[in-house]
Protein backbone atom coordinates (compact mmCIF):
# COMPACT_ATOMS: atom_id res chain seq x y z
CA UNK A 1 0.00 0.00 0.00
CA UNK A 2 1.18 3.68 -0.84
CA UNK A 3 1.54 6.55 1.24
CA UNK A 4 1.04 8.81 -1.65
CA UNK A 5 -2.33 10.41 -2.11
CA UNK A 6 -3.69 10.03 -5.75
CA UNK A 7 -6.14 12.64 -7.25
CA UNK A 8 -7.92 11.02 -10.83
CA UNK A 9 -10.43 14.05 -12.46
CA UNK A 10 -13.02 11.07 -13.51
CA UNK A 11 -14.85 14.35 -15.27
CA UNK A 12 -13.55 17.58 -14.89
CA UNK A 13 -15.92 20.58 -14.94
CA UNK A 14 -16.89 23.05 -17.04
CA UNK A 15 -16.99 25.96 -14.47
CA UNK A 16 -15.16 28.82 -14.18
CA UNK A 17 -11.37 28.34 -12.63
CA UNK A 18 -10.85 28.40 -9.13
CA UNK A 19 -9.10 31.31 -7.42
CA UNK A 20 -8.21 31.45 -3.99
CA UNK A 21 -10.97 32.47 -1.31
CA UNK A 22 -13.81 31.59 -3.61
CA UNK A 23 -16.22 29.19 -2.74
CA UNK A 24 -16.16 25.71 -4.51
CA UNK A 25 -18.87 22.81 -4.93
CA UNK A 26 -17.91 19.77 -6.01
CA UNK A 27 -18.74 16.16 -5.78
CA UNK A 28 -16.16 13.51 -5.20
CA UNK A 29 -15.75 9.78 -4.19
CA UNK A 30 -12.39 8.89 -2.27
CA UNK A 31 -11.75 4.68 -2.30
CA UNK A 32 -9.09 2.33 -0.97
CA UNK A 33 -6.50 0.81 -3.57
CA UNK A 34 -8.94 -1.98 -3.07
CA UNK A 35 -11.77 0.35 -4.44
CA UNK A 36 -13.56 0.55 -0.68
CA UNK A 37 -15.31 3.48 -0.72
CA UNK A 38 -14.44 5.85 2.56
CA UNK A 39 -16.06 9.01 1.47
CA UNK A 40 -18.50 10.20 -1.15
CA UNK A 41 -20.57 13.27 -1.78
CA UNK A 42 -22.76 11.37 -4.21
CA UNK A 43 -24.09 8.88 -1.03
CA UNK A 44 -24.55 11.83 1.18
CA UNK A 45 -26.96 13.35 -2.13
CA UNK A 46 -25.76 16.61 -2.05
CA UNK A 47 -22.38 18.42 -3.05
CA UNK A 48 -19.12 19.42 -0.91
CA UNK A 49 -18.50 23.00 -0.35
CA UNK A 50 -15.64 24.71 0.70
CA UNK A 51 -13.71 28.28 0.76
Amino acid sequence: MSNELLIEDIQPGAGKEVVKGALITTRYRGTLEDGTVFDSSYERGKPFQCV
